[in-house]
């Protein structure tokens, strides 16, 4: 069998963007014009083949099935214990290098970095100029972004954290994450093979949105940035909280290509530090 027979018989099965980046990995073909070339499937080809077709049709996301995913111009090692990186979030890492350079942010928090593509991105764009710290309290997506690290050759200091519990008061010029924002009702699907603790923020969604933004004041420094990535339909929601506070300043909503907000940039006013003992930074080694 030649490969754009295989193709033609199972394209329907693949969303585009899949099908692309299976064949790429598998034949480094750039395009689906290439897969109209005469290409022959050994048996071990066509073997591997039907076996990542069977496993899709399960709904497991193709990232997993081939261990990798792209993100950000980057080819990331990704497994169950961390989120795909998706689209959505390289907008959030777009506006995060405009916040850095127009500020020249020196110190930036990855919170809930999962396979750390979020700080992998920040740190190859930007360079030795910055200190960039990924967190997370999974040991097991520590690993996956530790591997990445490594891969990347990026010197990001690695840490096992619940939220800001491993850090110093006043550390960052910038604070960036993607958390969990699924609400417990919506996670069917593709989702359910993804790690539910990096998924699941209550019925409403919003249960990390609202602790982050109950403690992040205190560890950005003064007119320090927060940026996280939040659902499409948290926009008035998270407003009505943000009205009801008076730590920050919001400077934009973003926005992803079909115009749904998807993140928001917020401005940290200066805040009072209470009077209780800092935890320092542990350090993943």
């Amino acid at each position: 069998m030649y490969l754009k027979e295989w193709v033609k018989t199972n394209r329907h099965i693949f969303t585009e963007s899949d099908l692309g980046f299976m064949l790429k990995e598998i034949f480094s073909l750039g395009n689906l014009l290439l897969y109209e070339r005469n290409i022959s499937l050994d048996k071990e080809k066509l073997s591997c083949l039907d076996k990542i077709k069977r496993m899709y049709l399960k709904g497991l996301p193709m990232a997993y099935i081939l261990g990798n995913e792209e993100f950000f111009g980057l080819k990331l090692k990704v497994n169950p214990q961390v989120l795909v990186p998706r689209k959505e979030t390289e907008l959030i890492v777009e506006k995060a290098l405009d916040v850095i350079k127009e500020n020249s942010c020196g110190f930036i928090l990855d919170l809930g970095c999962g396979s750390a593509n979020i700080a992998i991105a920040i740190k190859k764009a930007i360079g030795k100029d910055i200190r960039v710290f990924s967190s997370d309290v999974s040991l097991g997506a520590l690993t996956v972004a530790k591997k990445n690290c490594l891969l990347h050759e990026t010197n990001i200091l690695l840490v096992n954290s619940n939220l800001f519990g491993g850090f110093k008061f006043k550390s960052f010029d910038l604070i960036i994450s993607n958390p969990p924002y699924v609400a417990e009702g919506e996670i069917r699907g593709p989702l359910e093979y993804e790690p539910r603790i990096a998924l699941a923020a209550g019925r409403d969604g919003l249960a990390f949105i609202k602790a982050i933004l109950s403690q992040a004041h205190l560890y950005l420094r003064n007119n320090g940035y927060l940026i996280m990535e939040i659902g499409y339909s948290h926009k008035e929601a998270l407003s009505r909280l943000l009205a009801k506070t008076d730590r920050y300043e919001t400077i934009e909503w973003i926005k992803d290509y079909d115009g749904n907000c998807r993140g928001i940039l917020l401005k940290n006013y200066k805040s009072q530090i209470p009077n209780s003992k800092q935890t320092p930074i542990a350090e993943l080694q």
